[in-house]
């Protein structure tokens, strides 16, 4: 049960941090024009990217936060579909559990942030220079 259990949330662990790099990484390559006018007309490179960082924190906040009490939502649900007359489990989830969770989504953010942030400073200024409009 434990290698089990350990497996999933290797798999979880795997799955969340590529959902939040993913949208760190959309959302650059979404604004990556807008940014560089940025950075030509005088925003240094930490500036542009405490505005990514300041956008990706909020939704994942949102995130984490509406996600704690549908996880508990979710396993109640799953522990009812599964529940029968010749044994029940009963759904115990820690405050340190949520404490973990968020903890763990919040070093998510961080890490996806760092890697996608690397696109600032390679962001090609002349480029938006150019009126295309």
């Amino acid at each position: 049960m434990i290698y089990s259990i350990s497996i999933m949330v290797f798999f979880a662990i795997i799955l969340g941090f590529a959902i939040v790099y993913n949208s760190s990484i959309i959302s650059f390559s979404e604004r990556k024009r807008e940014l560089a006018s940025l950075r030509v007309l005088g925003f240094t490179n930490r500036e542009v990217s405490g505005l990514l960082f300041k956008e990706n924190l909020l939704q994942s906040l949102l995130g984490v936060i509406l996600g704690l009490p549908f996880g508990l939502l979710l396993a109640k649900g799953y522990i009812q579909a599964v529940s029968t007359d010749l044994f029940t489990f009963p759904v115990v989830i820690y405050p340190s559990t949520y404490l973990l969770s968020a903890l763990g989504g919040l070093f998510f953010i961080l890490v996806a942030h760092r890697m996608a942030s690397r696109g600032v400073s390679k962001l090609d200024l002349v480029e938006v220079l150019k009126n295309r409009d």
